[in-house]
């Protein structure tokens, strides 16, 4: 007959670990993982404001921003769009301008793995798009997320104090490349200078959009809002 150790009435049994502390510890960390699967808004939130150090420069906005606006979601709405149907969400912010660019910095790492850890090793990174992670090619990104980068970002990597495994870093990569690859192809689909010369006997005819159609497009996000600036002069003169 086996007999096994009584049943914690905190937390489940599991004989991978010995001591109660073990598994009370394992334990917290499957409740965190499943809360921020579930919740991933309102988790990064909550990790943002315990966090002593961030990348993030707004950091006390943007957590009283979500808190403020429980029905808004960091991988669902586009910021533009949400905040035009709901401009009350920014009187408490003085700078708006900064908020905005630095929530959409955070939006368009979040998207592509919705996790602090994540966000917070990106960032600390300077790694702040899609685009970005794509030129980087698959290797350099995941060597430099994972610490294992001794080359190209090692300055960077010395001075962030958060990484990914290298799981997590491909998945992240992968998106990356199917976010580029799908604003590309949209991109060339919709612009005229890659659809070709229209002659000037064949008429197209453009319709003129309603009100609320015109405000629909202009809240559309354009490359600069998908994979951040793109100016790569230091020079403040150009």
């Amino acid at each position: 007959m086996i007999r096994r150790p009584p049943r914690s009435t905190l937390f489940p049994y599991t004989t991978l670990f010995r001591s109660d502390a073990d598994r009370l510890e394992q334990f917290a960390a499957t409740l965190d993982q499943s809360f921020e699967r579930t919740y991933p808004t309102l988790s990064f939130a909550g990790k943002l404001s315990q966090a002593e150090q961030s990348p993030i420069g707004v950091k006390t906005e943007i957590v009283r921003f979500i808190d403020d606006n429980p029905d808004f979601y960091l991988d669902r709405f586009r910021i533009d769009h949400y905040v035009a149907q709901n401009q009350k969400v920014l009187a408490a912010i003085e700078d708006k301008d900064t908020f905005i660019s630095q929530l959409k910095t955070v939006q368009r790492v979040f998207r592509l793995n919705p996790s602090y850890q994540s966000v917070e090793t990106l960032l600390s990174r300077k790694i702040d798009s899609a685009q970005k992670i794509y030129f980087m090619g698959k290797k350099q990104f995941v060597n430099s997320v994972t610490g294992t980068d001794r080359i190209g970002m090692r300055s960077m990597a010395l001075t962030a104090t958060s990484s990914i495994n290298k799981i997590e870093a491909r998945k992240i990569y992968s998106r990356a490349e199917l976010a580029y690859a799908a604003t590309l192809n949209l991109y060339a689909s919709l612009n005229n200078a890659f659809n070709g010369i229209v002659p000037h006997g064949v008429p197209t005819p453009t319709p003129t959009p309603d009100a609320e159609t015109s405000e629909r497009i202009s809240a559309i996000p354009n490359l600069q809002t998908l994979f951040g600036s793109l100016d790569y002069c230091e020079c403040s003169h150009c």
